[in-house]
């Protein structure tokens, strides 16, 4: 299954839809700061999930979330921003250009017409571009999503 960027895309009983992308040096978590190390950039993919059922679910089967860029190489999403550059004392620039993130929370339930939104971070070399994201939706008999993020 194949999609744009911006298209909600209806998989079960969820509408899954990437409102968008974005690259910076830096981002910003509640007060922290973090950056990635120097040949590498942080990308942020905007994701909102809604359940579209008749019942409360929780969106925990919507997993493994891959980065393809025009390199044609792979990278796993950042699950934890501990694996990230904690910067203790960010200095003026750092606080210019952080861009403000979200985490996207998949373990909350979500009732009939809810949704949840939030960001997904990647870590990609400076000189590599994100052309596309592949996720799995459900646990036994998944389908593969894929969308063509440029």
């Amino acid at each position: 299954m194949s999609d744009y960027l911006g298209t909600p895309i209806a998989v079960g009983d969820w509408r899954i839809t990437v409102e968008g992308i974005r690259e910076a040096p830096y981002i910003r978590s509640d007060s922290d700061y973090y950056s990635a190390n120097n040949d590498s950039k942080i990308v942020v993919v905007t994701i909102k999930i809604e359940n579209a059922g008749e019942e409360a679910s929780n969106p925990t089967d919507i997993r493994d979330f891959l980065l393809i860029t025009n390199a044609n190489k792979s990278y796993e999403m950042v699950y934890t921003l501990y694996q990230l550059e904690w910067l203790i004392s960010p200095s003026e620039e750092v606080v210019s250009k952080a861009i403000v993130v979200n985490e996207l929370e998949t373990s909350t339930t979500l009732a009939p017409g809810t949704y949840t939104e939030g960001d997904i971070i990647f870590v990609i070399p400076q000189y590599e571009a994100p052309e596309k994201l592949y996720f799995k939706v459900g646990i036994i008999g998944a389908y593969e999503v894929e969308i063509k993020l440029r």
